[in-house]
């Protein structure tokens, strides 16, 4: 009977034993992607494209008023492939009242070529005094 409890020990030992080998065991390996942009641009303010709205750079307006203020930026299509644009607001961060929007209509801008467009920024009569921030941006997508 004593043997018995050794081997029954040991063989306990050895399944447990088998049984985290199996659970630990595995292949560690790397993974590696390259995605390569399918459209880009460059935005300036300026026709030469010399004066760059950079990435988290500003579009200033200045002091404004009541009513409709616009601006002309430049969209240069410097990526691979055809571009279709799109003007984003951060409309919880814009004042009751206020308005912007542009006058692209969603053509295709061809690669290596500039449109230029019209940001409007519109406050209405009651605006009140102050400074005034808010987060917006121009993606494109490839046109398909």
């Amino acid at each position: 009977m004593k043997k018995i409890i050794p081997i029954a020990v040991l063989a306990i030992v050895l399944i447990v034993g088998v049984g985290i080998a199996a659970v630990w065991w595995g292949i560690g390996f790397k993974q590696h992607a390259i995605v390569t942009p399918t459209a880009s641009v460059s935005i300036f303010f300026d026709e030469a494209q010399t004066q760059e709205l950079m990435h988290d750079g500003t579009l200033e307006w200045g002091e404004v008023g009541p009513g409709t203020k616009t601006t002309l930026l430049y969209i240069n299509n410097t990526g691979p492939a055809d571009a279709i644009l799109e003007y984003n607001v951060n409309w919880e961060q814009l004042p009751g009242g206020w308005n912007t929007y542009w006058n692209y209509t969603g053509s295709t801008l061809p690669v290596g070529e500039t449109i230029v467009v019209e940001i409007t920024l519109e406050l209405p009569e009651d605006v009140g005094s102050g400074e005034y921030w808010w987060d917006s941006g121009i993606s494109c997508t490839a046109a398909t």
